[in-house]
């Protein structure tokens, strides 16, 4: 009486066409994901050279962050920033 009121078939048939659905959304999700990461670390090595070429943490000395940045455990203050844009880029 009440199995003619329920379509199994439409519903697993839907479930599946909504997994199809699904699977190219994540492979760009993926391709996009390692492409911003590329990106990410392209820019955290560039960051990081042209603060070493400024002489970034020598300011960062002078200014008497130096220690400070230190006790937080880096020993180099423009790896710190280069740090910080990386994360800001992902």
């Amino acid at each position: 009486m009440f199995a003619a009121d329920i379509d199994f078939a439409g519903g697993f048939s839907d479930a599946f066409g909504d997994l199809i659905g699904f699977v190219p959304k994540i492979i760009m999700f993926l391709v996009v994901l390692v492409i911003g990461w590329f990106i990410a670390r392209i820019i955290r090595k560039v960051v990081h050279t042209v603060l070493q070429k400024v002489g970034f943490d020598r300011m960062v000395d002078r200014a008497g962050l130096g220690g400070h940045i230190e006790r937080a455990g880096f020993a180099d203050s423009g790896l710190l920033l280069a740090k910080i844009v990386y994360f800001m880029i992902m």
